[in-house]
């Protein structure tokens, strides 16, 4: 099933990290030698995993589907020191192919092959996981939830706000809490607030004593967000500012952890070129929007101001030494930067 067009997909790509040489290398060999080379993570999917594992900078990850172990090497780039894999795969005809790749990695103290039925194997096991890593078999689903705060907001919004759609939303803001949860951040920066709901949603991966600085220029909408921050019992974690972005950047003293830019679009490399210094290193910006309901692959309208600003925001990061980014094209785009 395909959810984006193949240009757009291509725009990703393009607009993704580059795959290493050795993942490069073990991709052509899997879909030359190997069948079903459709079940390998490849070039956008690894990216992604590396970015997560960088998060998390896990100790111990169990992966239940090894294949030809190409997720396995994307996710040792971001393991801790002395960090291990252990991944699980039933299929003994690729034990060789992966063991070679391990080796040519120089990964065989990090990661672990144990060939068998993982069902067997995982109540055996005596480590506790920072990561578990699932993709084998598609007979068991985790079910989405729901947060009901989050829910009202959501209908609150909808009914009584002018543009509605710029609200992250329910699967938007699992994405961003599942994000903050695995970087744990205790400075927060983001640059638009609107009705509040991705603030909540950065609020639930906070380290203690974390806090959220979030900057607005709509006071109309302030009692509305101070309404829910207060609801949840964030007053303490959350920081409503109300003013130019621009001119309040500067004037910040903390260092940040991660950023979130989701504002006026005209405004997005200069918020990227305020901040980038802002965040620590190993800290992350997460940008909204860079896609533009596909408008950075089509003519530019002579009237369209923010299309033009988005494609050089996009190519600024894809070519900025100091990051390492993945573009994920859900809802309108995605970009995460990590600061090396």
């Amino acid at each position: 099933m395909e959810f984006i067009s193949k240009n757009l997909d291509d725009y990703v790509c393009a607009h993704t990290e580059k795959e290493p040489t050795i993942l490069l290398d073990l991709n052509r060999e899997t879909h030359i030698n190997v069948l079903r080379p459709r079940m390998l993570s490849g070039h956008f999917q690894g990216r992604v995993l590396s970015m997560l594992s960088h998060m998390i900078q896990p100790q111990n990850v169990l992966e239940i589907g090894t294949y030809t172990g190409y997720s396995a090497l994307c996710f040792a780039e971001g393991l801790a020191d002395n960090g291990r894999i252990t991944t699980i795969d039933k299929n003994e005809e690729l034990e060789d192919l992966v063991n070679r790749y391990i080796e040519k990695a120089g990964l065989q103290k990090q990661i672990r092959c144990i060939i068998g039925d993982a069902i067997e194997i995982i109540p055996q096991l005596k480590e506790e996981f920072d990561l578990v890593f699932i993709d084998a078999d598609k007979s068991n689903y985790v079910n989405y939830y729901n947060l009901t705060i989050l829910l009202d907001l959501n209908r609150e919004t909808h009914i009584n706000v002018l543009r509605p759609r710029m609200l992250s939303g329910h699967f938007q803001g699992r994405v961003l809490s599942m994000l903050s949860h695995m970087i744990q951040p205790q400075n927060v920066l983001e640059i638009g607030t609107y009705t509040g709901y991705s603030a909540l949603c950065f609020a639930e991966g906070l380290a203690d004593n974390g806090r959220i600085t979030t900057i607005d220029k709509n006071e109309e909408l302030e009692d509305l967000v101070n309404r829910y921050i207060e609801k949840a019992g964030l007053q303490k974690q959350i920081r409503c500012i109300i003013g130019d972005a621009i001119e309040i950047i500067p004037q910040l003293k903390e260092e940040f952890d991660l950023v979130f830019i989701d504002a006026d679009k005209s405004n997005y490399v200069n918020y990227y070129n305020l901040t980038i210094d802002k965040v620590k290193k190993g800290g992350y910006i997460i940008v909204d929007n860079v896609l533009w309901s596909g408008k950075v692959l089509e003519k530019l309208e002579k009237d369209d101001r923010d299309t033009p600003v988005l494609i050089e925001l996009n190519a600024l990061i894809h070519q900025d030494d100091r990051v390492q980014e993945v573009l994920l094209p859900i809802r309108d785009g995605l970009m995460i930067v990590r600061k090396k």
